[in-house]
């Protein structure tokens, strides 16, 4: 018998055990979009089979139709004990900014060669940074505390 004939015949035979269904889907997978979040990262995906994404020694891996963006929650603590966070990292146009300094803290924003292009100097424990009028591009912030010691961060403007 020809090889030909015996696998058409193997793939008939699979195909009417498995009611010509190559694999099936469950139905929770599939979705319009949407966002989950979680403590340090946001998983978004579109019209289509879910994105999965997971942090592994930092490597993003992600599934499907949509490529996501990593949105990160950007946390440092200061010498004092103080923490200040800012998020979402990528951005688009609004950087929420928190800290819990009992007073207000500065903050700078520089382009990636140095140009100092934003600052402000009363930033509350809680504010709503408007990032609108920056071009996409890769920045460094630094926050000041009222002791004049700083830190900086690398963030994403989309």
């Amino acid at each position: 018998m020809n090889l030909k004939i015996i696998f058409t015949q193997f793939v008939l035979i699979l195909l009417i055990y498995n009611k010509g269904h190559g694999q099936s889907v469950s139905p929770y997978l599939i979705s319009s979009g949407g966002d989950i979040y979680f403590e340090d990262y946001t998983v978004h995906w579109a019209i289509g089979e879910i994105a999965v994404t997971e942090l592994k020694n930092g490597i993003n891996v992600t599934q499907g139709f949509y490529q996501a963006y990593n949105y990160k929650t950007e946390t440092f603590e200061y010498d004092d004990g103080h923490t200040v966070s800012f998020y979402p990292n990528p951005v688009s146009n609004y950087l929420m900014i928190e800290h819990d300094y009992p007073n207000a803290i500065s903050l700078s924003i520089y382009d990636i060669i140095g140009r100092n292009l934003l600052v402000h100097h009363e930033i509350l424990s809680q504010t709503n940074l408007d990032l609108s009028g920056l071009q996409t591009g890769t920045y460094i912030i630094k926050f000041i505390n009222d002791d004049g010691k700083y830190q900086s961060k690398k963030f994403i403007k989309i």
